[in-house]
C-alpha cells in the first residue's frame, strides 16, 4: 500500500503522496500551490514586497515571489519574520544603476531569502545585508553584484547553498562583519575573482565556514578569534 496522508479542506478530502517521499522540487511545487492558493503572492506588476510584507502583519509569514523580473529603486526592508521564497530560477532582482542600497535588508529576526536570482546594478553595496539574528540566505544566484551577502552584527545567521556568478567587489563576495556571532557559511559555489571570497572581521568570534567551493579564493578571519571553524574548502584560508 502506497504511503499517503489524507488531509480536510474546502473542497473536500485530497489524499497526495508522503511528504517526505516527495523530492525537495516536489514539495517546492506543492508549497507553491498552497501560497497561491492563499494569496501571499508577489508579482512584478503587483504590490511592492514592502507593502504584502506589511499585510502579513507583526507575525511576518511566507511570500510566493512568482517568477519575473522585479526593478528596485530603494531597498526592500524587512522589518517582519519574512519569507521570501522564489518561485522558479526566472525570479530576478534587478536595481537601477543609481541605487546605493542592498536589495534586500533583513532587520529583523528569522527573515528567509531562499532561490531568488539577483542582478544587482548597485555601486557599493550588498545585494542582501542581514542585521537581525537567525536569518536563512539558501539557493540563491548572484549573477552580477557588488558583494553577494554581508552579515552585518547578526547571530545565528546561516548562507547556504548559493552560487555567486560575478561580484565586483575586488575585496569580500560574502562578509561577516561587527560582531556577527554563530554564523553558518557554507555549500556555497563562487566564481568571481575577489580577493577575500569569504571575510570574517576580528570581532566575529564563532563561525563555521565549511564546504564553499571557491575559483582559487581566500577565507579569510582573526588568529585571535577564539573559536571559527574552517574546513573543507578549496582555495586559500587565511588567519590575518
Amino acid at each position: 500500500m502506497p504511503n499517503t496522508t489524507t488531509r480536510k479542506a474546502t473542497t473536500g478530502v485530497i489524499s497526495q503522496p508522503g511528504w517526505w517521499n516527495r523530492t525537495l522540487g516536489q514539495q517546492q511545487t506543492h508549497f507553491a500551490a498552497l501560497l497561491k492558493q492563499r494569496g501571499l503572492v508577489a508579482t512584478p506588476d503587483g504590490e511592492s514586497l514592502d507593502v504584502l510584507a506589511s499585510r502579513l502583519g507583526k507575525q511576518g509569514g511566507v511570500i510566493l515571489v512568482t517568477e519575473g523580473t522585479y526593478r528596485f529603486t530603494k531597498t526592500c526592508n524587512l522589518t517582519t519574520s519574512v519569507h521570501l521564497i522564489a518561485e522558479s530560477p526566472m525570479t530576478i532582482f534587478e536595481t537601477i544603476s543609481t541605487m546605493s542600497e542592498p536589495v534586500i535588508t533583513c532587520t529583523a529576526d528569522r527573515c528567509v531569502v531562499s532561490g531568488i536570482t539577483f542582478r544587482d546594478a548597485a555601486t557599493s553595496q550588498p545585494a542582501i545585508k542581514v542585521t537581525g539574528d537567525k536569518a536563512v540566505i539558501r539557493d540563491c544566484y548572484f549573477e552580477d553584484c557588488y558583494q553577494a551577502v554581508k552579515i552585518d552584527g547578526s547571530s545565528y545567521t546561516s548562507v547556504v547553498g548559493n552560487h555567486v556568478e560575478a561580484s565586483r567587489d575586488t575585496d569580500y563576495v560574502i562578509y561577516l562583519a561587527g560582531a556577527s556571532s554563530h554564523c553558518l557559511v557554507s555549500n556555497n559555489r563562487i566564481a568571481s575573482n575577489s580577493s577575500q571570497e569569504i571575510r570574517l572581521d576580528a570581532f566575529v568570534p564563532i563561525a563555521s565556514i565549511v564546504g564553499n567551493v571557491m575559483n582559487s579564493g581566500v577565507v579569510a578571519y582573526s588568529a585571535h578569534s577564539p573559536d571559527v571553524e574552517t574546513a573543507g574548502n578549496t582555495g586559500t584560508e587565511i588567519a590575518y
